[in-house]
């Protein structure tokens, strides 16, 4: 299994494809500006990962990794479980919910998710 944040190009999907089980890809926001926000890049390769990955049997699982107040919006999430769900009905989507140990100095300034929160994001995904 690659465990991976899918900015990668299709060419190397395909160089890995024969010798791997599947992959673990993050989505950190659908949201281009948000994304870029976030990772500092930008996300149009990630999704192509998600598509091209699903396409050919690959795609394990899409993780979101849910940070409050920056891409944890309602809106967001429905929109991001309907882009996901129009390429595949029965993709897997896993919450990942954000802490602060061992983030960039930036990033342990922000709000880490709550276990209300949590239950919040998976009734809105699931």
């Amino acid at each position: 299994m690659i465990d991976s944040n899918g900015n990668a190009p299709q060419e190397v999907w395909e160089q890995l494809a024969p010798v791997t089980d599947g992959v673990m890809l993050d989505l950190k926001a659908l949201d281009a500006a948000k994304h870029l926000n976030l990772t500092r890049s930008s996300n149009s390769l990630v999704l192509e990962s998600i598509k091209y990955l699903d396409s050919i049997g690959k795609l394990y699982e899409v993780r979101l990794l849910l940070v409050p107040g920056h891409n944890d919006s309602d809106k967001e999430l429905i929109d991001t479980a309907i882009w996901l769900r129009a390429i595949n009905p029965e993709m897997k989507i896993k919450i990942n919910a954000f802490k602060t140990h061992g983030v960039r100095a930036i990033a342990r300034q922000w709000p880490e998710v709550s276990d209300e929160d949590l239950l919040h994001y998976k009734a809105l995904i699931y």
